[in-house]
């Protein structure tokens, strides 16, 4: 008998809205919960989507590195995040015009 997958795993991966529900319970861990919903209603900016449509168009390896590496120290806050790296590439690449088309 087979254990099945867990949430989260390349077979079974976290839908768009499970991403961030599990960002905002993780951020409302570390922050008021009004703070959280500032930063998560953020999103939705005007703003963020413009940057986040530059960052997309990168064509500078180097500068993508930068801002990934920079993402990471960032986000790293304490021993919980030792999975970050892997989990932001994962995130980053289950999302990228280029990898979309990989998943089984």
């Amino acid at each position: 008998m087979l254990v099945p997958a867990p949430k989260g795993s390349p077979s079974r991966p976290f839908s768009a809205e499970e991403h961030e529900a599990r960002f905002a319970q993780e951020l409302s861990s570390r922050i008021s919960h009004q703070r959280c919903a500032e930063i998560v209603a953020i999103r939705s900016s005007r703003h963020v989507a413009a940057l986040r449509d530059a960052v997309r168009r990168l064509k500078n390896g180097t500068m993508k590195e930068q801002l990934f590496e920079r993402g990471v120290f960032l986000g790293h806050c304490d021993e919980r995040d030792e999975m970050l790296r892997e989990q932001l590439a994962k995130f980053l690449h289950d999302r990228h015009e280029r990898t979309l088309g990989d998943k089984p």
